[in-house]
């Protein structure tokens, strides 16, 4: 599309459907991301299990080819979520952690993950660009079956840590463990076996993250790119897409 981009090789160690989700954990040099992409033909072809592909730096997570099929992501998971910071320097002895209400409901459950979407303003401090209409990804412990038993909770942001994104609860702090983008109509999202749309016409709508690589995560950089650039991870120029 005439943008100039990077890449690297990955393999896809781990795929599981979630909602109208694929999840999946890709490996190589020394790093260990897990990405979020629709449940699409195209994405389920790519993401095959202990298969190669080729990573691309483009949009929200990245773009990954495969037999010269590509899939873009939709979300972030760990480390993404975890160690992209906004930035913003200070410590937590001299400065109170940001606080602000989570407004969600839950659209799925699985023995592992729950999946709430609502408003996640906080979201904005990673670098994400959708924290008013996303989808966030939650262990389905009891930290977090308590915080979202009725639908709102604090959320905190915490510039260093482990628990980078989290929302309150009495059992102590329930970990964002992702950020997706929400599918595009309730139709496609109520159906048990996608296609998902995620067209641009939905992902521009005001507080809602966008795919292109001018998006909030910045210039033509995914947040996978920033992070690893600054780890001083090698990726290799390539194509343009």
């Amino acid at each position: 599309m005439g943008l100039g981009s990077w890449t690297t090789d990955l393999t896809v160690a781990r795929v599981v459907p979630r909602w109208v989700y694929i999840e999946a954990t890709l490996v190589g040099h020394g790093l260990s991301l897990t990405v979020y992409t629709p449940a699409s033909a195209e994405c389920a072809h790519v993401m095959q299990p202990e298969q190669p592909v080729d990573y691309v730096e483009r949009g929200v997570g990245g773009r990954f080819l495969r037999d010269d099929v590509q899939c873009d992501t939709v979300g972030i998971g760990p480390p993404l979520v975890q160690r992209t910071r906004g930035g913003r320097g200070g410590s937590l002895r001299t400065q109170p952690i940001p606080r602000e209400p989570a407004r969600f409901q839950v659209v799925f459950e699985d023995e592992e993950v729950i999946l709430l979407r609502g408003r996640f303003v906080l979201a904005s401090r990673i670098g994400w660009s959708g924290g008013h209409d996303s989808v966030a990804v939650v262990p389905n412990d009891l930290r977090c079956r308590r915080a979202v038993e009725e639908g709102v909770a604090s959320m905190e942001f915490r510039p260093s840590g482990r628990n980078t994104l989290s929302l309150v609860s009495r059992e102590g702090p329930c970990r964002i463990i992702g950020l997706v983008i929400p599918p595009t109509s309730t139709e496609d999202s109520d159906r048990d076996s996608p296609p998902v749309r995620f067209g641009p016409e939905t992902l521009r709508r005001s507080g809602t993250p966008r795919t292109d690589a001018r998006d909030a995560h910045g210039p033509g950089r995914s947040l996978f790119y920033r992070r690893n650039r600054c780890r001083g991870t090698r990726v290799h120029s390539s194509r343009r897409v």
